[in-house]
């Protein structure tokens, strides 16, 4: 059955989600953000998933209900763990990111699939992502952003 496609409209840390799990199951998505024709006061940069307020995901000890939530989540294989991980700075038991790295690794993975010749593989060998965000000058102000994505 073929699946029509779905617009996540921002790409805050829920909409960047959102987007990647979608696409992952192959759905066909097309992701809006405001950026960067637009900006809160709070936005810094072009990027993703950029954090305005703090650079911790709080504890991420399982043992507590935060950290196994961050397990699950990376157990289910979350783009935003994934990157969090990967811009971890030390925070004592906290999950805390450099927020510039972290925004980058967010935009990147959306971008290329985590590389423009490479992918992003789940718990099953089986599943990879290939993802191309279209320059958002192609488009109106409206349309600043799309990505299209499929599982191979």
């Amino acid at each position: 059955m073929a699946c029509e496609s779905v617009t996540v409209v921002g790409a805050g840390l829920a909409g960047s989600e959102c987007a990647f799990q979608l696409s992952r199951m192959g759905v066909p998505v097309r992701l809006r953000e405001m950026k960067p024709h637009q900006r809160s006061p709070a936005h810094r940069s072009d990027g993703l998933a950029e954090l305005v307020c703090s650079n911790s995901f709080r504890s991420d000890n399982p043992e507590n209900a935060i950290g196994l939530l961050h397990f699950e989540l990376r157990d289910l294989g979350s783009l935003i763990l994934k990157c969090a991980d990967q811009s971890r700075v030390p925070a004592g038991d906290a999950l805390a990111v450099d927020r510039e790295k972290f925004s980058q690794a967010v935009t990147l993975a959306l971008k290329h699939g985590s590389g423009r010749n490479s992918t992003f593989t789940t718990r099953s060998p089986r599943s990879s992502l290939r993802t191309r965000l279209i320059s958002p000058s192609l488009f109106d102000r409206a349309d600043t952003a799309r990505a299209a994505a499929t599982i191979t």
